[in-house]
């Protein structure tokens, strides 16, 4: 493998500050019928499985959760969900395993976690490259000592490329990369070129191509690939985006970040560029009004999505969604979540040609919460009213945690998901258009 290069691009990179408003402010359209959905069905089989991740490849699906000190197990299905193998143990038992992230391109699949090791969290890696029917014996790939702390993994693939993040006890976020389709890893390099003073947690990466782009808190930028993570640079994000909580997504030349200020007069500022993140361009002040969370972009094309909540745990929290269809260049906001109910920050966004889906969790009684989606045929124009996934009481969610308990993907136009229960099973239901 060759040895990763950093090249730190700051003079060759020029920051495009513009300001746009949002051209329309529209309700959610109950005219926009919604996707059709399978009934739920229980992977996990147990009382104790929590925190799922889903990936896909095709018609094959991964379902990921943890059973803390019984390990990190998958479910796969190779017939996008129709039926499956049965849960399989893919790492050791006795010590805790948090956190699992997963991530499938083509016959791999790539599965990280956080696992308790000589008395301290590290990040662990096991990969499969036969669609999942088996996986290798998992490996310690943070770089860190045995006293090191590592923590919140986050996972991302594209052809040869395996991207994996995390934070660390030093408060700084890294990444680590693969060329060879994860059979070996670089040593870790710190995702942000600032000091970051306890503030640069939270590190995610997104993976298009060749190309790979991670952020974290306190970054003020970008760290990106375009050689499968054979060399990387660095570039700044405009002032005022994409500090904290930053998730990102990219399709092409096109690339969206998103971020959040904080406290009760948080608001979300968006930050795209449409040449694979060498210029950037910034939307101020996105939502207009203040108490707004947790953006998670999505892009297809020129398509643009990022969804977010507003006044997290009152009934006055909304789920919006603003679009672009032409790259940015003008926009318009959607109100997409259920009035005066306390819905939770957004899980994921998938987008595929026209079509996009926006899965998140809202409580309609007090103690009752459903994972539910919302869905466009028509590039964001309108969008249908959430579609209630835990048709059962034994389906509901688990009540907003500050970790993700639900999760989506995509392959076409069919979506899949996975959740947490109140029982601890985790729960899986298929959508179509």
């Amino acid at each position: 493998m060759k040895k990763n290069v950093i090249r730190l691009m700051q003079s060759a990179s020029i920051a495009l500050v513009t300001l746009f408003l949002i051209s329309n402010v529209a309700t959610v359209s109950a005219a926009q019928a919604g996707p059709s959905f399978s009934a739920p069905v229980n992977l996990s089989g147990t009382s104790n499985a929590i925190y799922p991740a889903v990936a896909s490849s095709g018609l094959y699906i991964y379902v990921v959760w943890t059973e803390g000190s019984g390990g990190i197990f998958i479910q796969t299905s190779s017939n996008g969900g129709t039926t499956w193998s049965g849960p399989m143990r893919i790492s050791n038992t006795g010590t805790a395993h948090q956190y699992p992230v997963i991530a499938a391109n083509g016959s791999g699949v790539y599965v990280a976690w956080a696992q308790y090791t000589s008395g301290n969290l590290h990040i662990t890696f096991a990969r499969s490259t036969n669609y999942g029917a088996s996986f290798s014996t998992p490996v310690q790939i943070d770089g860190q000592p045995a006293s090191g702390f590592s923590i919140t993994p986050y996972v991302a693939a594209s052809g040869e490329g395996v991207y994996v993040v995390f934070s660390t006890a030093t408060t700084d976020s890294f990444l680590v990369s693969s060329s060879n389709y994860g059979a070996t890893f670089s040593a870790p390099m710190t995702i942000s070129a600032k000091t970051c003073s306890g503030k640069c947690h939270e590190p995610q990466v997104y993976a298009f191509g060749s190309s790979a782009y991670a952020v974290s808190d306190g970054s003020k930028g970008v760290l990106l690939t375009h050689n499968y993570g054979v060399t990387w640079s660095r570039v700044a994000f405009p002032s005022g985006c994409c500090a904290s909580e930053p998730w990102i997504a990219a399709y092409g030349n096109n690339v969206l970040a998103g971020g959040e200020t904080k406290t009760n007069t948080s608001v979300i500022n968006i930050a795209y560029s449409n040449d694979a993140g060498a210029t950037w361009h910034i939307v101020h002040n996105f939502q207009g009004s203040i108490n707004a969370w947790a953006p998670m972009p999505m892009v297809y094309g020129n398509d643009f999505y990022i969804p977010w909540r507003t006044d997290p745990g009152s009934s006055n929290s909304q789920e919006y969604v603003a679009v672009s269809t032409n790259a940015g260049s003008t926009w318009t906001l959607h109100t997409i979540g259920l009035a005066d109910k306390d819905n939770e920050w957004p899980f994921y966004t998938y987008a595929y040609q026209s079509e996009a889906f926006i899965m998140w969790a809202y409580q309609p009684s007090p103690g009752v919460w459903y994972p539910v989606v919302s869905y466009t045929t028509d590039n964001g124009a309108t969008w249908s009213t959430p579609d209630n996934l835990g048709t059962t009481s034994a389906s509901h969610i688990v009540p907003e945690q500050d970790t993700a308990t639900g999760s989506m993907v995509g392959s076409g136009a069919t979506i899949f998901t996975a959740w947490q229960t109140p029982g601890s099973n985790i729960y899986f239901s298929s959508g179509t258009a």
